[in-house]
């Protein structure tokens, strides 16, 4: 996965995150009501980890390889 793709799957799970997060009913977070909502919110921060350990496993590889020419 390059960067582009990277950031451009970032910004869609923060605009996604933030749309579930304003939807969740806070008195009653875990109610059958918000559940979508709440499970939306969960797999987006699950997605934001993922594409934050490729950039970083990116930026990893490219160090490496630069010290090896």
């Amino acid at each position: 996965m390059n960067k582009i793709t990277c950031y451009v799957l970032l910004g869609i799970a923060l605009v996604l995150l933030g749309f579930n997060l304003f939807t969740l009913d806070y008195s009653d977070v875990f109610g059958k009501e918000t559940r979508g909502s709440l499970f939306g919110a969960i797999a987006n921060l699950c997605v934001i980890l993922v594409v934050f350990i490729n950039l970083t496993s990116q930026k990893i590889k490219e160090k490496v390889k630069g010290s090896k020419d």
